[in-house]
């Protein structure tokens, strides 16, 4: 079956209906899930972790533990969808993270080995500043990469953020957002990005 095709299913269908049947055991429905949800978390992913075989792999395995636990899931709105698949994917590179030595940040920048298909008509200068950002990311803790993912890349409500990050509540969540984009400012002030700005 095309995207097109599942895409203009999509719209006759309510999500209610296709997670049901999907946690049913439904494949079909399995498959237009997939087809909603995997750029945003592939796209999370990547600019989490800034390693584009990682993301793919967590990206599946993502959605193998999704459809093992539909059966179980209770939500029903796209939001509380995204928000079940990203707090799956967050366990994910949490665990990755432990079982890897050294430091729990996220590692050297990988932008050469990722294609964004986002950006690919944007200017020189977008893609240099978009690198930059990619850099000063891959500079941050782990979970402070990840909370702005979500807030700032993935526009999701502090609330929904707690959820998928185990935060207590969402002023926790718009606390630790402060500091994370204080770090990630000082990161950027030390890579000369807004001396070029400010001048």
């Amino acid at each position: 079956m095309h995207a097109y095709s599942l895409l203009k299913d999509q719209a006759d269908e309510s999500m209610t209906e296709i997670i049901s049947r999907a946690g049913a055991g439904d494949q079909e429905a399995f498959t237009k899930l997939d087809a909603m949800f995997r750029k945003r978390v592939t796209g999370f992913l990547m600019r989490t972790c800034g390693d584009h075989w990682l993301a793919d792999e967590l990206t599946n395995e993502t959605f193998m533990r999704a459809y093992k636990s539909l059966g179980n899931y209770k939500g029903d709105a796209k939001q509380q969808f995204l928000s079940f698949l990203f707090t799956i994917s967050v366990n994910l590179l949490r665990d990755h993270l432990r079982r890897r030595p050294g430091p729990k940040t996220l590692g050297e920048d990988q932008a050469e080995q990722i294609e964004s298909e986002y950006n690919s008509d944007e200017s020189l200068e977008a893609k240099e500043r978009q690198q930059m950002l990619r850099k000063a990311m891959n500079k941050l803790a782990a979970d402070e990469a990840m909370l702005i993912s979500l807030a700032h890349l993935k526009d999701m409500p502090a609330d929904e953020i707690a959820k998928v990050l185990g935060k207590p509540s969402g002023q926790s969540v718009r606390a630790a957002l402060c500091r994370a984009m204080k770090h990630l400012r000082e990161i950027l002030v030390q890579q000369g990005y807004f001396a070029q700005v400010v001048t």
